[in-house]
């Protein structure tokens, strides 16, 4: 009898022992006030993108709770070769291939959509951003948040939270929505020092962001520097931004001259689809609305042999990281890297956009972004711009 209790104390202590203090939930919390709650942070991270063929490393500074600021913060972000400055009322860029400022605080009350999408430039994915999601996450009843196996990370003991998000994503500091009758999982993973309660590892998603790993370093909190420059009439070579009015083609209109590379293949322009019903989808890497439109346009592709699809990208850099992703998301039609003046003489300004020419090389269908009902919207539009004479 003495043993048998002797073995349910020493249970029940261990039990003890092993229960952790925190609930999963409370992990998230606790970071977010760690980082919010510091005078000023700064911090180096690398980003592994399908944008490049490597990492980018960021350092990025940023003071949490300036009462001057729209968002609640003011950060520096730089990079190789440029500098992201927002400093509570204007967002500017200093490079060496840009120097402009493309965001004042006026465009919040002209354009109030704007303001969750700013966190994104410059420090999207970092400890700054997530410090501003995570609460909305702890407190969201639909997500499921659990504690994972832990792990070592710089010989600190951290814990591992799994987060997984049914029809949201993070995006920037917000839980962007998707719509209900595109049910999606979007599963993520943090990583927080049992020490400091700090995210130390990798944030890692199945979303379709433009990042699809991000690995932080060298954590510096309460770090004050007076020695930053922060308003745009600080540097004599930032010039203001020059906005570019799009204006999408209606039905009716005809196809516009526009050239694009095709890989293998050189370039191709308005001629290559001349006497052709063709589907043009205007794509970008970095859009999870895009990266969803490929097995739609794949089924497409492959159902309607008189159609000709082609996948127009003007948004990003260089044609091999389109060769990298269309081996690895299966893009089964040609797709092509064209600029701003194809962007332009479209009047496309949004991902994905779809639009649907008829053999005499007149606009039939438009359509800006994606929903539950794109597909059979455009197999009824195909099939009547096939059918025509």
């Amino acid at each position: 009898m003495k043993k048998i209790l002797f073995i349910l104390v020493c249970g029940v202590l261990a039990a003890a022992c092993c229960k952790d203090d925190k609930t999963a939930a409370e992990y998230l919390t606790e970071y977010s006030e760690s980082v919010m709650g510091s005078k000023a942070s700064a911090i180096r991270f690398n980003a592994v993108s399908e944008r490049d063929s490597g990492t980018e490393t960021l350092e990025v500074y940023a003071e949490p709770n300036p009462a001057d600021t729209v968002i609640g913060i003011r950060f520096q972000a730089t990079s190789a070769d440029s500098r992201v400055i927002y400093n509570g009322t204007e967002l500017f860029v200093i490079g060496l291939r840009d120097s402009y400022r493309y965001l004042q605080k006026n465009d919040y009350e002209t354009y109030p959509i704007l303001k969750p999408f700013i966190p994104i430039t410059g420090y999207a994915g970092s400890p700054f951003s997530f410090a501003r999601v995570l609460p909305k996450i702890a407190a969201d009843t639909t997500a499921r948040i659990t504690i994972l196996a832990d792990t070592v990370i710089d010989k600190l003991k951290c814990r591992q939270i799994g987060v997984t998000l049914r029809n949201k994503s993070i995006y920037g500091e917000s839980l962007y929505k998707f719509p209900a009758d595109m049910p999606r999982e979007f599963v993520y993973k943090f990583i927080f020092s049992k020490k400091d309660g700090l995210l130390r590892g990798e944030g890692s998603a199945n979303d379709a962001g433009g990042y699809d790993m991000v690995y932080y370093t060298d954590y510096v909190f309460d770090r004050p520097e007076t020695d930053r420059k922060w308003m745009f009439a600080d540097y004599p070579e930032a010039k203001p931004y020059e906005r570019t009015e799009y204006e999408m083609l209606t039905v009716g209109s005809p196809m516009p001259e526009f050239s694009a590379i095709v890989d293998g293949k050189g370039t191709v322009d308005r001629s290559a689809f001349e006497g052709k019903p063709t589907l043009i989808l205007f794509w970008t890497m970095g859009c999870g609305a895009s990266r969803s439109a490929i097995p739609v346009v794949n089924r497409l592709y492959e159902k309607y042999p008189a159609l000709t699809v082609f996948g127009l990208n003007n948004d990003d850099p260089e044609l091999e990281y389109i060769t990298r992703f269309v081996k690895k998301y299966d893009i089964r039609y040609t797709v092509g890297l064209g600029n701003r003046e194809a962007a332009l003489a479209f009047g496309v300004n949004g991902w994905p956009t779809f639009m649907l020419f008829g053999r005499d090389g007149k606009l039939r269908f438009v359509q800006m972004g994606l929903g539950g009902t794109t597909e059979k919207t455009l197999c009824e539009e195909i099939e009547k711009t096939i059918a025509e004479k």
